[in-house]
């Protein structure tokens, strides 16, 4: 899931924030190596190096 906020400025629309909602399974992992990975992934995201200036924001849920 993925929730962005656009704002309208004197130059037009304008993504201001992108919240990724993630939720997975994964066999043999902890709760505390599946953030690091989900943190990892965000940082060099080539989504987020795009969106640089952007507040991004991910919630990682371990589903057990």
């Amino acid at each position: 899931e993925s929730q962005v906020t656009m704002d309208r400025g004197e130059a037009g629309l304008k993504i201001s924030t992108s919240h990724l909602v993630v939720r997975a399974k994964v066999p043999g992992i902890d709760e505390a190596t599946f953030q690091e990975h989900a943190k990892a992934a965000k940082d060099g995201c080539p989504v987020s190096q795009a969106l640089a200036g952007v507040a991004l924001s991910v919630e990682a849920t371990l589903v057990s």
